[in-house]
């Protein structure tokens, strides 16, 4: 296995156009990485760079121990998943997994126990003989994952491979790619634009926005300590609600959003030591969904930890219940990962998004109590964007 580095690797076309800005990331030996963000970020143009497919304007690529800036994509010992399969139609399943051997004038008793090697890991014994035409979308996805299994490579590329499959196929393949990848610990970079599939399959995750990595972390703490707004509204899902809010340090410590008041005990300014610098000025207060409740569930009374709006959208999933609800304050003008912070439904208030208990009895156009976990609660600076934390 290998590992791989890129070292401030710059991507500028004929145009002008920068695509990606000094990236700089190190994937492990073995790791599962995964390059995640929305379209045209440059996620895929970072990941046909590492293949050789883009050309690097400048920086520095290393596979292993080798600089590979000018070595040829066959050279580089590594296999490339595609979207779209690229399976060749008039060949056996059989074939082409083993194509690429077969190109490399690999003995024929070799390829074939690869071939059948890889078939086996991947389920795929009984459909040797059959052509890509008569094949499903997953068993398709299969076979391209075989062909890169055979050549036994350093590292592993994958761009959004599991785009064009149904929900609930992509759920069994993210299940059979993570289990594969963890079995043969062949290092892995990983692009996608869904987040789930980030979270859900990466050892780490990199979140990269109009060709800038805006952080690189573990997939719960990209959700649990988010360096910025554009990770922390792209990562989870509702996105996180986001509020103008006050800091007041003096007497008893608290964050005045709009006309309502949140008390804010020691342990979170524990927790965020900067924010001792923020007394008396404007911060964007971050709250995920999940972390507000209906108070009439929690017994918590209205007070300094709970919120009054008005409901305007309840969702039954069943599991749980999405209410979408006006509160009178105002919403910070930030750019986030969705675009503008100002919601469609906000009309004289800010709106958010809670995730509450399916034995909520609150309704539509009706007045609701909401508890806040306050220990929760994340600040940004709402110049910088940036956490406010330690």
């Amino acid at each position: 296995m290998a590992t791989v580095v890129l070292d401030k690797i710059d991507k500028v076309y004929p145009n002008g156009f920068h695509a990606v800005h000094e990236l700089e990331l190190d994937v492990a030996d073995s790791e599962f990485l995964v390059l995640v963000g929305p379209s045209g970020c440059g996620k895929s143009t970072a990941l046909r760079m590492v293949a050789g497919l883009e050309s690097i304007s400048s920086g520095t690529l290393r596979i292993g121990e080798r600089v590979v800036n000018d070595v040829h994509p066959k050279d580089r010992d590594i296999a490339f998943v595609f979207q779209n399969y690229a399976l060749y139609p008039h060949m056996t399943v059989r074939d082409n997994i083993g194509f690429a051997l077969k190109l490399r004038r690999v003995p024929r008793d070799d390829i074939d126990a690869r071939v059948k090697e890889a078939a086996r890991l991947l389920e795929l014994t009984d459909l040797l003989d059959r052509k890509p035409g008569v094949l499903s979308g997953g068993q398709r996805q299969r076979v391209a994952m075989g062909r890169a299994i055979v050549r036994r490579p350093h590292v592993f590329l994958m761009d959004e491979p599991l785009s064009n499959l149904d929900a609930k196929l992509r759920v069994q393949m993210r299940a059979e790619i993570s289990r594969l990848q963890h079995n043969l610990g062949v290092t892995t970079i990983y692009v996608t634009h869904d987040q789930v599939e980030a979270m859900t399959m990466g050892d780490r995750v990199a979140v990269l926005s109009a060709g800038y990595l805006k952080q690189v972390d573990t997939p719960q703490n990209l959700y649990d300590h988010p360096d910025n707004l554009f990770v922390a509204t792209f990562i989870g899902s509702p996105q996180m609600n986001l509020v103008l809010g006050t800091i007041e340090l003096s007497g008893a410590p608290q964050v005045n959003l709009g006309t309502h008041r949140l008390d804010l005990p020691a342990s979170v300014l524990a927790a965020r030591p900067r924010l001792n610098e923020h007394d008396g000025a404007e911060v964007v207060v971050g709250i995920r969904p999940e972390d507000l409740e209906d108070a009439s569930l929690t017994g918590e009374t209205p007070g300094a930890r709970t919120l009054p709006v008005l409901v305007l959208l309840r969702e039954g999933l069943g599991s749980e219940v999405v209410v979408h609800a006006r509160l009178d304050a105002r919403a910070p003008e930030v750019q986030t990962a969705q675009g503008d912070a100002q919601s469609l439904l906000e009309k004289g208030g800010v709106s958010v998004i809670a995730r509450l208990d399916p034995r909520t009895r609150v309704a539509i156009d009706q007045p609701a109590t909401l508890s806040v976990d306050v220990e929760q609660l994340h600040f940004f600076d709402p110049a910088t964007g940036l956490a406010i934390r330690d």
